[in-house]
């Protein structure tokens, strides 16, 4: 891990989510703002709401990040009737509860900094929808609540692989177990050790308590693509993560913790080549990732997403973002002459894609193939 903690990130560029607030605490306690306290927001497109809806309900849903309760409605004038109609029409959506949200629109994306777009907007419409679920469930709870594992990541604006499918949202409260069920919701004892800080008006687990979590409850996968992330933005100290990660050995589904410090590597920039790493490392490849290229002469040629040590293979993930529409078209005939290049310094070149990683006897295939064949290829 090359990369060390400097603060929370940010999380705004969702049109309604608020920009963070944090105040980092040890001992599971954070600076508590009252629920009314001001919180600013920015707004790029103005969200859709629901037909009829008053003014100062939608006034409301901006300065709550797109959520509110039911309390929130009949105070402001809306009537359960209306809520129901809503949710039927699609203009609202509800875990129950007492708890609202506006649907995420088509080509949302959740907070933090743009990453390669795993399955098109598709999959970022669903973890903003996963956003805004777990802040109006957080507004029906105690303000002790703090938002733990995947669903802490999620609202950090980072990205895991898995939790956007997940309906579950995970909250710890410290003290007895004793807890009310509620369905969609899964309630922790929050250790003694936890730190927190505020985002908007929610107290959520640090990153390295948040990841350490997730890898218990999601696995490995999950959390490195995570993991990376938050390494590679800055927000992850490494000296954190291994003390959390000390803590939670021995707990229930912490297995897994004691290949996470090894596996995660900040230098990979998108999930896709976290996934790729993974992959590879798994099947026993040795891979460094974002290694630079120079020629005879010394000139910097590239820096390719990852190079399998003692050969002359490299590995480029495609995830194709950066090659929409015609604006970036010269991107792709750049992409083309770096090959190119690559090619005559006697370089092979494998090529995967999204698709692929759900093939990885397909992406083990290629790789073999090429380390096997002469140099100066190109493998897809």
């Amino acid at each position: 891990m090359t990369l060390i903690e400097k603060g929370d990130p940010a999380v705004s560029t969702s049109p309604c989510d608020p920009r963070a607030v944090h105040t980092e605490r040890g001992h599971g306690r954070a600076a508590t703002a009252p629920r009314g306290t001001l919180t600013r927001v920015s707004i790029d497109t103005a969200p859709a709401f629901p037909t009829g809806m008053s003014d100062l309900l939608q006034a409301r849903l901006i300065f709550q990040a797109c959520a509110f309760t039911r309390a929130d409605a009949l105070e402001l004038g809306c009537t359960d009737s209306q809520l129901r109609t809503w949710c039927r029409s699609g203009e609202l959506r509800t875990p129950g509860y007492g708890a609202y949200y506006l649907p995420a629109p088509a080509g949302a994306h959740p907070p933090g900094p743009p990453t390669d777009v795993a399955v098109g907007d598709e999959f970022s419409v669903e973890r903003e929808e996963a956003v805004r679920r777990i802040r109006s469930i957080v507004l029906t709870m105690d303000e002790s609540v703090i938002v733990t594992h995947e669903s802490a990541l999620l609202l950090r604006g980072l990205p895991v692989w898995a939790a956007a499918h997940s309906t579950v949202v995970h909250l710890s409260q410290h003290g007895s177990r004793k807890r009310t069920r509620r369905r969609g919701v899964s309630r922790h004892v929050a250790p003694l050790e936890l730190t927190t800080s505020l985002i908007g008006n929610v107290r959520v687990a640090s990153p390295a308590w948040a990841v350490a979590q997730t890898c218990c409850t999601l696995g490995i996968e999950s959390t490195v693509v995570a993991a990376d992330a938050a390494l590679r933005s800055g927000v992850l100290d490494p000296k954190h993560l291994l003390t959390v990660c000390t803590a939670l050995i021995g707990t229930r589904g912490s297995a897994p913790l004691t290949s996470l410090l090894r596996l995660v590597d900040g230098r990979s920039e998108s999930p896709g080549e976290s996934r790729l790493r993974l992959l590879l490392d798994g099947a026993g490849f040795d891979v460094t990732p974002q290694r630079v290229i120079h020629d005879e002469s010394g000139h910097f040629v590239a820096r390719v997403d990852l190079a399998v040590d003692n050969s002359r293979v490299l590995i480029e993930f495609d995830g194709m973002l950066k090659y929409r529409g015609a604006a970036n078209e010269g991107a792709l005939v750049a992409e083309k002459r770096r090959e190119l290049t690559l090619i005559r310094l006697g370089y092979t070149v494998v090529r995967i894609t999204w698709g692929d990683l759900d093939h990885p006897g397909r992406v083990l295939s290629l790789l073999r193939t090429a380390l096997g064949n002469d140099k100066g290829h190109i493998f897809r």
